[in-house]
């Protein structure tokens, strides 16, 4: 089996439909890949609509399991896949349509552990949303690289487990399992995958859509979010760099710059002393991460002082009404 798809699905009624179409509308034989679904224990309609497509296509399986959260899921996923790679859906995304024939050709013409893609983001109206951080603005493909040679050359800091194709057996020879429990599981494990990948690729084709919807995990205020956060700067603080010329360093910053953005709202303004404090017993360098003259200057304002930065992303939220 060429490809396996693994969907983590909690209470998504309203999307799951669109998402499995789009899985379905390809260029690949049912037989060639197959669709896990790992059911965590929804409340509403999404496990009847997960059965029904079971009805219809045979190379859908569906599997429950108690909420346990969306890493539980996507490890007992990849657990149950066959597929000679792996591809992480979620569940409000979708996907374009035939496209996997070509994925896979790369990734077997290549004999690659990972192939990066193009995604976007789209909101409810429509819109599109470029971030700097992400591929969304790289043109052009890259040669086969090394992990390392690849985090130095080409890759940025949305680290967003849908954009990649995995081979599975790399996966499991490695234990690449997400953290469980954590939101930001992707900032955490992916740069450890491409650590560890000797043959790596970037195709500029647009090849997910990810959903841009105030319910998800990511959009939701919560201790969690901010607990899980520090969780994981702590994380890629302590990752060595080995020779990836300052990536983690970059990484580990967008991280802290997300961190004091976060707790300048007001809905985070408790968090603010804690937050201050963490920070000062980091021990990583910060370094400009992008090209983004807001957070050049945020960074800046970091190296001089964590408070005055604080202080002035506090004025300029209530200025500007966020």
């Amino acid at each position: 089996m060429k490809l396996s798809i693994i969907i983590p699905v909690f209470n998504v009624e309203l999307y799951l439909h669109k998402c499995l179409l789009s899985c379905l509308e390809q260029d690949l034989e049912c037989g060639d890949y197959e669709i896990i679904i790992v059911d965590d224990g929804s409340t509403d309609s999404s496990l009847l609509i997960a059965q029904e497509f079971t009805e219809k296509y045979s190379n859908i399986k569906v599997y429950s399991q108690e909420n346990s959260g969306q890493s539980v899921a996507r490890n007992r996923g990849l657990s149950l896949a066959k597929g000679e790679y792996v591809w992480y859906v979620d569940p409000d995304d979708w996907i374009e349509p035939s496209i996997f024939q070509k994925l896979y050709m790369e990734v077997s013409n290549n004999n690659l552990d990972c192939l990066w893609f193009k995604w976007r983001r789209i909101d409810a109206n429509g819109r599109c949303y470029v971030n700097s951080s992400d591929n969304t603005s790289q043109r052009k493909g890259t040669d086969v690289e090394s992990g390392i040679s690849f985090l130095n050359n080409h890759f940025g800091y949305a680290c967003y487990s849908p954009a990649f194709w995995f081979r599975r057996q790399f996966l499991l020879d490695n234990s690449f399992f997400f953290r469980e429990g954590v939101i930001f599981e992707d900032a955490e494990l992916i740069p450890r995958i491409l650590l560890k990948s000797q043959r790596v690729k970037f195709i500029p084709l647009i090849c997910y859509n990810y959903f841009i919807r105030s319910g998800s995990s990511i959009q939701r205020v919560s201790e969690k979010k901010y607990r899980d956060l520090k969780s994981v700067i702590e994380s890629v603080d302590n990752l060595n760099s080995l020779d990836t010329n300052g990536y983690f360093d970059r990484l580990y910053s967008s991280l802290v710059v997300l961190g004091i953005r976060l707790v300048a709202s007001d809905m985070y303004k408790d968090y603010r002393v804690d937050f201050l404090s963490f920070l000062s017993k980091m021990s990583r360098k910060l370094v400009d991460f992008d090209k983004s003259t807001l957070n050049r200057s945020i960074i800046g304002m970091l190296r001089l002082s964590p408070n005055m930065a604080l202080n002035v992303l506090v004025i300029l939220r209530k200025i500007s009404g966020r």
